[in-house]
């Protein structure tokens, strides 16, 4: 039931909360970056972003999805993200270039993962 309070009544991202476990994303995201230099998003929040934009149908974009992330009335698309306030909010542009250095292999590798978890 607390989930209600910070998801509000969103289903899917309860139940991905509950089933799905993120742990291994840091340890095939991070290697990724390169040591030094401005530190990376979480890889968590970041993938839960993507996780966002392929889910829900309203985004067509990471713009857009920049956009709704940081609407006042979104909060409940910021704590799935575990982005608390409108300024933790990632931009668009770091979330294309997450997805470009991660790479498709990489996103089936996690895809493939979670779908393991909830079977």
């Amino acid at each position: 039931m607390a989930y209600y309070n910070t998801l509000g009544f969103d289903r899917e991202l309860i139940d991905y909360i509950e089933f799905v476990s993120d742990d291994f994303v840091y340890d095939l995201v991070l290697p990724l970056f390169k040591k030094g230099g401005r530190p990376p998003h979480n890889p968590v929040m970041m993938f839960r972003a993507h996780y966002l934009y392929f889910a829900k149908q309203e985004v067509s974009s990471y713009r857009q999805l920049e956009k709704v992330l940081k609407n006042p009335k979104n909060q409940d698309y910021r704590n799935f993200i575990g982005a608390y306030s409108i300024k933790e909010v990632p931009s668009h542009s770091s979330m294309s270039e997450f997805r470009k250095k991660v790479g498709v292999e990489n996103f089936y590798q996690i895809l493939f993962t979670r779908l393991l978890q909830l079977a």
